[in-house]
């Protein structure tokens, strides 16, 4: 701020710069003090002296990132130069020296320092003014990592899959660690995998400006990279599987293929990153409309699929474009007017010791409803097929080897069950939920078996299965043990 001054001569006009016979005194905006000759003098100082306000306070949580404001120190009077002279010995606290403006230069710490008492200075031409101000730091409850977490991740999970958040307590971190390989984890405490972690504890730690909370373990299990197929014994030969989710882990195709039933479209489905049925491009697809079975791909390795041959198409999806599902795992739904599907052109080698065991759930069963089947020829009759699974009036499971028959359980409608029949050269045998019939003998004799049948429709009166299926496995030299660990299997996925 310009005060008045007395010059006994003044030969400029105020605004323009000073004559080449005259001396630059001072110059406020765009006013140009001088004197002429240097004989003249000023009555009085041309700026007035800064004047701090006083009692001046600010307070700050503590744990406050270097570079934020505190506040701004209020003046009256001239211009000035501002500083720090006293009070800030851990140099925690920094002043513009332009515009007054406090700041922080390091993280603020409650413990460390509660209160800084700082002398502020204002220098200018006109004088100088000194104050102290207060900067009172705010205690908080620093964030800890809350102890007993477990996360899952699956080896053949991509890069970049979330295991989950870590929770803590007490103040938002601005930062979390992990120690170990494997893992990665965000500023906002989310963990994904990255590379190949291992099953373990990770410490992990939280964080604020100038704070770093105690290491607290977070407990990581890492699953078998392998899929269900990939579990199997070395000897078993999986001859045909389908289901609407990944079974084995090398297999790279589609899962299904889909009609839609507004124009007759088809289109491949095929799996998500976790393996699951892509129903995001499924739903896409279809939109609101019934979404048909046209092909099932066979994941065992053959190249083939079953494809749809005769009835009503098994639904995917409803007439409303909603997946079918059980236990919230997809199925195939086959319709009362009943529809069948076959794989032809494989080989089972041993068809003396071969198994089909699949997932099944009737919506209305009865006497003679056909399940599934291995043969050798084609056609819809099912008397040609030489091993096959239905339902029975008496309500078991009948499982033929030709003429001959075993049964196990007792079948009821809306009920889920995983179904087996095994024959193992000698005695063929029915299972219901793992639970076996009585054995038979089996002395029949046939053609090498080349074809795979899922569903029924047409040939002998009440052959239609009408009801859900899903994972259906047709194997060969089946070894022990694996008939078991795929019911298993069936049952975990689909909840009974």
């Amino acid at each position: 701020m310009l005060r008045k001054v007395q010059l006994r001569r003044v030969a400029h006009a105020l605004g323009q710069p000073p004559a080449p016979d005259q001396s630059l005194i001072a110059q406020g905006g765009s006013d140009w003090l001088v004197e002429q000759d240097g004989t003249d003098n000023l009555a009085q100082n041309v700026y007035a002296a800064p004047v701090i306000t006083a009692g001046q306070s600010f307070s700050k949580a503590e744990h406050l990132a270097a570079g934020q404001s505190v506040g701004t120190v209020a003046k009256t009077g001239g211009p000035g130069t501002w500083s720090i002279t006293a009070g800030n010995g851990s140099g925690a606290l920094a002043i513009n020296s332009s515009t007054g403006e406090i700041t922080t230069a390091a993280a603020l710490d409650y413990e460390t320092t509660a209160s800084y008492s700082l002398t502020i200075q204002c220098s200018g031409p006109g004088g100088s003014d000194s104050e102290t101000v207060t900067v009172n730091v705010t205690n908080i409850t620093e964030p800890t990592v809350n102890a007993s977490q477990t996360f899952t991740v699956n080896a053949s999970d991509p890069d970049g899959t979330v295991l989950g958040t870590v929770a803590t307590t007490g103040a938002t971190p601005t930062g979390f660690a992990i120690g170990g390989t494997g893992l990665a984890i965000s500023a906002a405490g989310q963990v994904t995998k990255s590379g190949a972690p291992s099953t373990g504890n990770y410490g992990v730690t939280c964080s604020l400006p100038g704070y770093t909370s105690p290491s607290v373990n977070i407990g990581v299990t890492v699953s078998s990279s392998s899929l269900l197929l990939d579990t199997l014994d070395a000897g078993t030969q999986v001859m045909g599987a389908y289901a609407p989710y990944k079974l084995r882990t090398a297999y790279a195709g589609s899962c299904i293929r889909v009609r839609r039933s507004s124009d007759n479209a088809e289109q491949d489905i095929g799996f998500d990153g976790s393996g699951n049925l892509d129903e995001s491009a499924l739903t896409t697809f279809v939109g609101s409309n019934t979404g048909s079975i046209a092909r099932i791909y066979d994941q065992s390795g053959t190249g083939g699929y079953l494809v749809y041959v005769s009835g009503t198409r098994a639904e995917i999806t409803n007439s409303s474009g909603v997946i079918h599902k059980i236990n919230s795992v997809p199925v195939f739904k086959h319709v009362a007017a009943g529809s069948y599907y076959e794989q032809t052109g494989v080989t089972i080698p041993s068809a003396a010791k071969c198994a089909i065991i699949m997932f099944a759930r009737g919506v209305s069963l009865a006497d003679n409803q056909r399940f599934a089947g291995i043969y050798s020829g084609s056609g819809a009759d099912w008397n040609a097929i030489e091993h096959f699974m239905m339902a029975r009036a008496s309500g078991n499971l009948d499982c033929y080897r030709g003429s001959t028959s075993y049964s196990a359980g007792a079948l009821a409608n809306a009920t889920s069950y995983a179904l087996a029949m095994v024959f193992d050269g000698a005695q063929g045998r029915a299972f219901v939920n793992g639970t076996g019939g009585t054995a038979v003998n089996q002395t029949n004799n046939f053609t090498t078996p080349t074809a795979i049948r899922l569903g029924a429709a047409g040939g002998a009166a009440g052959e239609i299965f009408d009801g859900y299926t899903g994972p259906f496995f047709v194997l060969s030299n089946i070894a022990t043990g694996d008939r078991a660990a795929l019911e298993s299997h069936i049952q975990t996925k689909y909840g009974f």
